[in-house]
């Protein structure tokens, strides 16, 4: 690590485009706009453009079934590979699924509404290969870090999960402890950090 360099953060890589244009990033439970109907003349019939599902709208509520029968079938095979154990985790707990599906969605309310984060320089980091991101971290609790592995999901075109370095403490306690494993979080300690580094991993 002796050839590791501090990059400042600079403007919001999302503010613009190589042309200078404005290029906003879509949030991620924004649902799909329906396409805006060309003009008709006064005398032609309004057609009304089909949903985003393809169904209809028959008044009792069908045009929003399909999206809700996919969520649900989504939920229930959710479940299912949880309790057969079928899916898959890392030599160091990580369970990818489980943090995307419900650790991720738990924290980026309180990332969105609470902390109201803002992210600039994510151009820094990688989309491949081990990098190493350092943060000043204030306080006993590290809700910033969790901050932090949210930004960099949410923000980074690659989708990036950082794994990050915690104190013994982390690791001592009920529940908590199974939670930051299934997050991919390990202990702070050169020989871990060492070894996610050589795999590909952002480690924090």
């Amino acid at each position: 690590m002796a050839d590791a360099k501090v990059i400042p953060f600079g403007e919001d890589p999302r503010a613009r485009r190589k042309d200078g244009t404005r290029a906003p990033r879509a949030r991620r439970d924004q649902a799909p706009l329906r396409p805006v109907p060309p003009p008709r003349a006064e005398d032609e019939p309004a057609v009304e453009p089909p949903a985003a599902d393809g169904g209809g709208d028959d008044g009792s509520g069908a045009a929003g079934a399909g999206s809700w029968e996919q969520r649900l079938a989504g939920g229930l095979n959710f479940l299912r590979r949880r309790i057969t154990g079928d899916y898959e985790v890392d030599d160091f707990g990580f369970d990818e699924e489980l943090t995307d599906q419900v650790l991720m969605s738990l924290l980026r309310p309180v990332y969105e509404s609470y902390f109201r984060v803002e992210v600039r320089g994510i151009e820094h980091v990688p989309s491949t290969g081990g990098a190493l991101i350092v943060a000043n971290h204030s306080g006993t609790v590290p809700l910033d870090g969790l901050m932090l592995q949210v930004a960099v999901h949410d923000n980074h075109p690659a989708d990036r999960h950082l794994r990050l370095l915690a104190a013994d403490l982390v690791f001592k306690l009920p529940v908590i402890s199974e939670l930051a494993r299934k997050a991919g979080h390990t202990l702070a300690c050169a020989e871990d950090a060492q070894r996610l580094l050589e795999r590909g991993e952002l480690v924090g």
